[in-house]
């Protein structure tokens, strides 16, 4: 996984920086790991996710939760293939690319998704993030089970 800390003017500013690179890296463990409920840990409890293709706004880490939740339980089992996380010249903000190998468990289709996530980090938590997966290809990859209700925003 190709990473590098930011290079910054100050000292407090490459702490900060080094901070949010090391919260930035737990969502990609987590993933590869499998342990999707663990990342809304990373949030505080006032906490935005925006998940840009749905369209899905998630405010408070419970609701990130519930959402980290369902999509653990969804019909599809996801191999994070790569992460990049890529400093902006502000120590708090940092976009994570990455790119994963999508199986549906019931349909044995595969298919690959680029995921753009653009972060906030204060105290050590993500306090707003952007989403940018490529929803339609989880959708289709777990066809022909089509989601209702709340679920249905996990693959728009």
């Amino acid at each position: 996984m190709p990473k590098s800390l930011p290079t910054l003017d100050n000292k407090e500013e490459a702490e900060i920086g080094a901070a949010a690179f090391h919260v930035a890296e737990r969502p990609l463990a987590l993933s590869a790991a499998g342990d999707f409920e663990e990342i809304a840990e990373l949030y505080p409890p006032d906490a935005t996710a925006e998940l840009h293709f749905a369209p899905l706004v998630l405010r408070g880490r419970e609701a990130i939760y519930e959402h980290f939740h369902r999509f653990a339980s969804a019909p599809l089992m996801i191999e994070l293939m790569w992460g990049e996380i890529v400093p902006t010249g502000l120590p708090s903000f940092l976009i994570v690319r990455s790119r994963y190998r999508l199986r549906g468990s019931a349909t044995g289709q595969e298919a690959e998704c680029e995921n753009l996530h653009l972060i906030d980090v204060d105290d050590r938590k993500i306090t707003r993030s952007v989403d940018y997966h490529e929803h339609r290809v989880f959708r289709e990859v777990c066809a022909p089970m089509a989601p209702t209700g709340t679920d249905q925003a996990l693959f728009r």
